[in-house]
């Protein structure tokens, strides 16, 4: 995924979407909100359209409000991340969060990881499966 082009997802942690520093405040947020809900979008049946501006600006918005509420560690992460997509050009995002092995308590909390780590692969398998399938119809 190449950040900045118009076919892709806005990514929280592409360096190459977030601007150095911070220096964001609260009055911004507020002020860049407003703006962004400013144009309602209606549905004519199907999704409401939407643009790769408003999914930038979303992401930025977002972005704004993580770095007001939550410092970042030393190599400049911050504890939440986030993915936007665009339904009206892109699938839903196919998988389970996985928790941190190493942050398991107990054998439960391994086998519950295992089992979310098998359910991502099996939803990934069964969707290119059903890919393979409508492209081997659509050849007939």
């Amino acid at each position: 995924m190449i950040c900045g082009d118009a076919n892709t997802l806005w990514c929280f942690n592409c360096r190459s979407c977030q601007p150095a520093g911070t220096g964001t405040t609260r009055q911004e947020i507020h002020q860049q909100l407003d703006a962004f809900l400013l144009d309602r979008r209606k549905s004519d049946g199907g999704y409401a359209k939407i643009t790769q501006k408003d999914i930038t600006d979303l992401g930025e918005l977002l972005r704004k409000i993580i770095e007001e509420k939550c410092e970042p560690d030393p190599e400049g992460n911050r504890p939440i991340e986030f993915k936007l997509i665009d339904r009206t050009r892109f699938e839903p995002m196919h998988f389970v969060p996985v928790a941190y092995e190493h942050k398991a308590e107990n054998q439960g909390d391994l086998d519950e990881i295992l089992d979310d780590h098998l359910l991502n692969l099996s939803i990934a398998m069964n969707r290119v499966e059903t890919e393979l399938q409508v492209t081997r119809l659509r050849k007939r």
